[in-house]
């Protein structure tokens, strides 16, 4: 999906900066890679998602289990969301749910996924209460009515990870059906609006200090009522943050470049181990992250001196890069685990503006 310059501005600065109510860049600015879960913005973050609590009846509550069921929705999910509305299967729903089972384990070769589904199987037929993990409180299940119109738009399921590590499984409204969106460890940071819609910030919770920081952007289109997975930035957590930043422009490479956490060149070997000991994201050598080849384009995002922090795009020809992050190596289709990622990131680093086309 192709984005204005001005949803670009708003999910790059908002990415790399931590916004005051009037979205104007703070002296804190970048607090958020160094204590990414202190100054309170995951409580801000949970009361934002509270205010956006979907509030329907026992009809709606019914209404919504059907349609829930008739998405072809993960099993499991179907059950857990009857146990949260604390409403029960009536035999149709029951004998529908059953046959979807049985239909799904015939068809899979994934033994996770089928044993997953002999589980659900067996809660459905025994009618006993599902497992649901909320991590003491922190992690509650939730159900949201993003434009506040009385129809449920996102329905948040709790998973855990590696790790383990707590994070949500995702469904977003489209359609008229609820279908899969995203899901990984991690948690909402911000909730923010703009002229166009809403933007969910989502940040992947590092399990090795040496990963990346990983920032996705589920955007809500409010003129559609449409959810999509806007650009996910990766970039490393001793990035030096810009003293400002500009409206962000499309360039491209005019020689093959290195990306660096910082605007100056320090190309000294290290091992990598000690990334992990120092607790900031693993460096290909000195403070290179990447490696760039031709052809190259970049969002550039501020420039200082004789540097500029840019944005690599995801088609860019990357040679090496040591931002690698293993809780995004993999994605589900139709509840499978597959290899890869869902999308594909933009790197986030500083390199010299002789590099660049003007």
């Amino acid at each position: 999906m192709l984005y204005t310059k001005q949803v670009w501005v708003y999910l790059l600065f908002i990415s790399l900066c931590p916004l005051s109510p009037g979205y104007s860049q703070t002296s804190s600015a970048f607090n958020i890679l160094i204590s990414r879960y202190g100054d309170g913005k995951l409580e801000k973050a949970k009361s934002s998602l509270d205010q956006l609590a979907w509030k329907g009846d026992k009809t709606a509550s019914k209404k919504l289990l059907d349609q829930f069921l008739n998405s072809g929705s993960y099993k499991e999910d179907v059950l857990i969301l009857a146990q949260h509305l604390k409403i029960s299967l009536d035999p149709s729903q029951k004998s529908q749910l059953i046959s979807q089972i049985n239909a799904e384990i015939a068809s899979s070769s994934d033994q996770f996924k089928i044993r997953s589904l002999q589980h659900s199987l067996e809660a459905v037929q025994s009618g006993n209460p599902i497992e649901i993990y909320d991590g003491g409180g922190h992690y509650p299940m939730r159900i949201l009515d993003v434009n506040q119109d009385g129809i449920a738009d996102m329905i948040l399921f709790v998973r855990v990870y590696f790790g383990p590590t707590p994070g949500y499984y995702m469904y977003a409204l489209q359609d008229g059906k609820y279908q899969y969106l995203l899901d990984n460890s991690g948690d909402f940071m911000e909730i923010l609006t703009n002229p166009e819609g809403m933007v969910f910030r989502y940040e992947i919770r590092v399990i090795d200090q040496a990963e990346p920081v990983i920032m996705e952007n589920i955007v809500f289109n409010a003129k559609q009522k449409t959810f999509s997975l806007g650009p996910k930035l990766y970039y490393p957590s001793q990035i030096q943050i810009p003293k400002s930043f500009q409206e962000p422009v499309a360039s491209q490479l005019l020689a093959r470049s290195e990306l660096r956490s910082a605007p100056l060149v320090d190309d000294t070997t290290k091992n990598p181990e000690e990334y992990s000991i120092e607790a900031r994201t693993r460096c290909l050598r000195g403070n290179v992250v990447a490696d760039l080849g031709l052809p190259s384009k970049v969002m550039v995002l501020a420039e200082e001196g004789d540097w500029a922090l840019v944005a690599v795009s995801p088609e860019a020809n990357i040679q090496e890069t040591s931002m690698r992050h293993g809780m995004d190596d993999f994605h589900r289709v139709d509840g499978e685990y597959k290899t890869g990622r869902k999308t594909a990131p933009y790197l986030c680093g500083w390199i010299p503006q002789k590099d660049l086309k003007k």
